[in-house]
C-alpha cells in the first residue's frame, strides 16, 4: 500500500516536472513576437500574450490538423501564458515607444 502511495506521489511529481519543463519548449511569443516577427498592425504591447490567448480560444485559423496540435498542447500553453505576461510587462520599456513609432492605433481586437 504505501509503495503504491510513493509510485503514485512519483508519477505526479514527473508529471508536472515534464508540463513545467516542456512549457519554454512551446516558445514564447513574447520574444518571438516583438523582435523577430513582429504584427502587421504594428502594436507590440502584450503581443505574445495576445497571441497565446488567441490560441487558447481557438481563435486561430487552422485547418483540423492544426486545431488537434492546439488541443493536445492547449495545456502547456496555459502554462506558458503567465510565463508570456511576465515576459511582455518587462518588454513595455521597448514595446511601447516601438508601438507609438509604428503609428499603431492601439484598438482592442474584438
Amino acid at each position: 500500500m504505501v509503495r503504491h502511495k510513493l509510485k503514485m506521489a512519483t508519477t505526479r511529481i514527473l508529471l508536472i516536472a515534464l508540463l513545467l519543463s516542456a512549457a519554454p519548449l512551446s516558445g514564447c511569443g513574447s520574444v518571438i513576437l516583438t523582435f523577430a516577427k513582429q504584427p502587421e498592425d504594428g502594436n507590440l504591447i502584450y503581443v505574445g500574450t495576445r497571441g497565446r490567448f488567441k490560441q487558447l480560444t481557438f481563435q486561430e485559423d487552422t485547418d483540423n490538423f492544426g486545431r488537434v496540435a492546439l488541443l493536445l498542447a492547449w495545456p502547456i500553453i496555459a502554462i506558458d501564458l503567465p510565463l508570456c505576461i511576465a515576459a511582455d510587462t518587462l518588454f513595455l520599456p521597448y514595446t511601447i515607444p516601438a508601438t507609438i513609432q509604428a503609428g499603431s492605433s492601439f484598438q482592442v481586437e474584438p
